[in-house]
């Protein structure tokens, strides 16, 4: 007790002055990560600031043809100026300083050049627009001008889009006057031209007027637009920043001496608890062995008793395995067996007829073969041939050997299942293929699932994971025989596989009665069973779940009464060599 009190008021006061030096670290800005930030965010602004006007000098002369990158650039400005204000100055430390009055001032700098943008774009694209259709029309009317002979018309017309286009490539102010002292005459000459060019030339004068009016609008806007800078704004912005950042600097060189004097103390509170906790520490050493001693030796007893209760749930899936393949066995066997001797009492047709065949080749072999006795031979065989083919014999034959070879085939897959299911002598942590064992556990457990409905939904061709094969066969055996058990004989059987997150999930659903939640909450728990005595251990799925944990995994039961049941079992992919320990008599 006298040496408790004094520790825990150690703690008590290491864990207090720990806490406030926490609070107060927690309130220091990262003021290295901020200065960097800031710098890339001012720089950054700069950039797009004179991208902007780049951009619009490019579509004042036709350079873009749209507006495309202007806008994405004025959208990349903005939001840049928004993950500034919420991020980097998004301090109570920076509330009231100049740092945050130059920003607003940057922010509304912009927002008026935003505004001149906008205003720019939308005279440039009414600008635009006359340039681009006044010389169809132009083209159209000296046409028309030359088709009525009316040589004035032509001239005025091409000079007019003469000028035009020197406006339009080289923005010449001779050819804007140009343009002013023409445009008069063209009331003159549209009195001259067919009724039927009234409309186009209205509308070149239309264009013209146009061209002239919103010419000198947009160059006031881009020059307007060019003039506002954020230079001026930027730096004082950079300036304050500056200095905001010196006086944090300053409350780190403050915390760091602060923490400095704590460590001293903690370690001097350290080395006393530690010289008086030694000669604690020597009196408990030997009440530590005599208790360690006890626990090992209730460990072993426990691992004996639990490896017996594995060993005789084996047993019983054993049981239900050799009862299984006996069956699965007997039925091809049966119909191979009967093929075979309805095919050997068929081959004594077959040896009269390969009889007189060596007859015939004896005869011939005599120096004078004797023609009748030929001929006497040929007729027999061709009488029994006949008979052969009139009952069908060889094809009967040869279905029974077709049928054979597959009843042959049904029991060779099946012994391969039972090779790869039985592997339990293997305890070594191997890639397998997870389809591969539900396949194999399922050919087994046929007998148990009988007619009911088996639907596979695997993911991919194969699914591999790192895992003891003969275990998780097990699991898989313990969790589709309570599946069949749970439901009728026309029941559904739903196997999936998938993988999630460096793990592979396999669901066993059932259409069965289900269970309560009193039920389900004890599924796990060695020995419970609501089967009925003599017919169930309960321990199947108290074995699954100690398999499943010591892979690294999970095992959960979704389910409710009259809804059916879902066994779910999560692996990992790869793993450390799980504990077998608990499970290893599985092998034995």
């Amino acid at each position: 007790m006298k040496t408790a009190l004094p520790l825990i008021a150690f703690i008590v006061l290491a864990l207090g002055g720990g806490s406030a030096l926490f609070f107060y670290h927690q309130n220091l800005p990262q003021v290295a990560k901020l200065d960097a930030q800031m710098g890339e965010d001012l720089l950054a602004i700069e950039a797009l600031d004179s991208t902007i006007n780049e951009l619009a000098l490019r579509s004042r002369f036709h350079i873009d043809q749209n507006y495309d990158n202007l806008a994405r650039t004025t959208a990349l400005l903005d939001q840049r100026l928004t993950d500034v204000e919420e991020s980097t100055l998004n301090r109570d430390a920076l509330e009231g300083s100049a740092v945050i009055r130059n920003f607003t001032d940057l922010r509304s700098e912009l927002e008026i050049k935003n505004d001149l943008v906008e205003n720019f774009k939308s005279h440039n694209s009414v600008l635009r627009n006359s340039l681009r259709y006044a010389p169809a029309a132009g083209d159209q009317l000296i046409t028309i001008a030359a088709e009525a002979g009316n040589t004035q018309a032509a001239d005025l017309y091409r000079g007019l889009l003469r000028h035009l286009l020197e406006f339009s490539l080289l923005n010449s102010s001779s050819s804007s006057e140009r343009l002013k002292l023409l445009l008069p005459q063209l009331e003159a000459v549209e009195q001259s031209m067919p009724e039927y060019a009234t409309t186009t030339a209205l509308e070149f004068t239309r264009h013209i007027r146009t061209v002239l009016a919103e010419e000198d609008v947009t160059d006031q806007y881009l020059q307007r637009l060019l003039t506002t800078t954020t230079d001026g704004r930027l730096e004082a912005l950079s300036r304050s920043w500056s200095d905001w950042i010196a006086s944090q600097h300053e409350s780190v060189r403050q915390f760091n001496a602060l923490l400095a004097g704590y460590i001293g103390v903690l370690l001097v509170g350290v080395i006393l608890i530690a010289w008086r906790l030694r000669a604690l520490y020597r009196t408990l050493d030997h009440e530590v062995a005599v208790q360690t001693a006890e626990v090992r030796a209730a460990y072993e007893e426990l691992k004996a008793s639990e490896a017996q209760l594995i060993q005789t749930e084996k047993m019983a899936s054993l049981g239900q395995m050799v009862a299984g393949v006996a069956h699965e066995i007997n039925t091809p066997l049966g119909y191979v067996s009967s093929n075979v001797d309805t095919v050997r009492l068929n081959m004594g047709e077959l040896d009269r007829i390969l009889s007189g065949v060596s007859l015939m080749a004896r005869e011939f072999g005599n120096p004078r073969p004797d023609g009748k006795k030929i001929g006497a031979i040929v007729r027999k065989v061709v009488h029994e041939y006949q008979g052969l083919r009139k009952k069908d014999t060889i094809s009967e034959i040869r279905e029974l050997l077709q049928d054979s070879s597959y009843g042959l085939k049904e029991i060779t897959d099946l012994v391969a299942s039972l090779k790869d299911f039985s592997r339990l002598d293997r305890d070594q942590t191997t890639r397998s293929d997870l389809h591969a064992g539900i396949n194999s556990t399922l050919k087994i457990c046929s007998n148990v699932i009988g007619a009911r409905s088996v639907h596979r939904d695997f993911q991919g061709q194969t699914l591999e994971v790192e895992c003891v094969p003969a275990q998780i066969n097990q699991v898989l055996l313990n969790v589709l025989t309570n599946a069949a058990q749970a439901t009728g004989d026309n029941g559904n059987i739903h196997i999936r596989t998938r993988s999630d997150n460096g793990h592979v999930v396999v669901e066993v659903q059932d259409d069965g009665h289900g269970m309560t939640q009193e039920t389900s909450d004890h599924i796990f728990d060695p020995f419970f069973t609501t089967k009925e005595i003599g017919k169930g251990t309960g321990l199947g799925m108290a074995i699954a779940y100690k398999i499943v944990k010591s892979h690294g995994g999970d095992i959960a039961v979704d389910t409710a009464p009259g809804d059916g049941t879902t066994v779910r079992v999560r692996l990992p992919r790869s793993q450390v060599t799980p504990d077998l320990k608990v499970v290893k008599a599985s092998g034995q």
